[in-house]
């Protein structure tokens, strides 16, 4: 932590008066190039009328615990690599992947054991990857995390949705509907009493039932429609802008290409498959995402 805190020491400070903001929460592309300004200090701003804040909602707070869990941070994880994934690891992560590509193989021959596998087996792979991978911690190297993150295609999520509603969102203020966007994928049913409601207190959309169907499609949501969202401009459904945007640094070239393989597995079974076997088209079409 010293080592880090002397590096920190010698970064020129920004003040953030003096770094270009767009003139609304959660700009699209187009109007960031056109303004010449940056995404926004938070994915989640003022979508409720109010102000931007000027400080971060949840600072850090000193305490004898938070002190207590730093020491034990360094007891348990003395170097760099003694906090990443062990040799056991990379064992079930390999097996994990010889398994998921062998239920894709399977999947493209129209086999419906192993579509029938493949979605358990993907989510061990990823399980053991995407989310370590995306917080830097699965290696020392982070082009391997990086590259890792990528396991989490096709039918999962799209890694660039991911990082700025996880990373910078969800982590960072857990559950605060109002900066989380992880609080919004299920709107209109709400999570949290605090939450402004979007439909009637009479309508069904705020009942529990919400949440099944809605999250049957989570993945196909996170793996093409948000990242289509982004490409088209358009807002996510119940709000006036795009609440899960992507990076700024990535291009709409970049954006397209990760979506392909997602796009991929949804035309393939109704164009091979669905026409000659058309229960094992649905099979193989919907099963994946479910």
């Amino acid at each position: 932590s010293k080592l880090a805190t002397a590096a920190l020491s010698r970064l020129p400070r920004l003040e953030s008066e003096s770094l270009p903001q767009p003139s609304r929460p959660c700009p699209f592309p187009s109007e960031q190039a056109s303004e010449g300004t940056l995404q926004g200090p938070y994915v989640l701003a003022g979508l409720d009328g109010k102000p931007v804040p000027e400080a971060p909602p949840l600072p850090p707070i000193e305490s004898e615990l938070r002190r207590d869990l730093a020491e034990m941070l360094r007891r348990e994880f003395p170097t760099p690599a003694s906090s990443k994934a062990s040799a056991a690891h990379w064992a079930r992560t390999i097996a994990a992947l010889v398994g998921t590509v062998a239920c894709w193989a399977g999947w493209v021959q129209g086999s419906a054991l192993a579509c029938l596998l493949l979605p358990f087996v993907h989510w061990v792979l990823i399980a053991h990857t995407v989310h370590e991978a995306t917080h830097g911690n699965l290696h020392t190297d982070p082009r391997i995390n990086f590259w890792a993150q990528f396991t989490s295609h096709p039918i999962c999520f799209n890694v660039f949705v991911w990082i700025p509603q996880h990373l910078l969102s969800h982590h960072q203020y857990t559950n605060d509907y109002e900066h989380d966007v992880d609080c919004h994928h299920f709107a209109p049913a709400l999570i949290s009493d605090a939450m402004p409601r979007m439909a009637s207190a009479e309508s069904s959309f705020n009942e529990g039932w919400t949440f099944v169907w809605k999250g049957f499609l989570t993945t196909l949501g996170t793996s093409i429609l948000q990242p289509l969202r982004t490409l088209r401009e358009k807002p996510t459904p119940n709000y006036d802008v795009n609440v899960t945007p992507v990076p700024a640094a990535v291009s709409k070239r970049t954006l397209w290409l990760s979506v392909l393989p997602s796009l991929l597995v949804l035309l393939y079974p109704l164009l091979v498959w669905l026409p000659q076997a058309p229960l094992l088209g649905l099979w193989l079409l919907v099963w994946p995402w479910v």
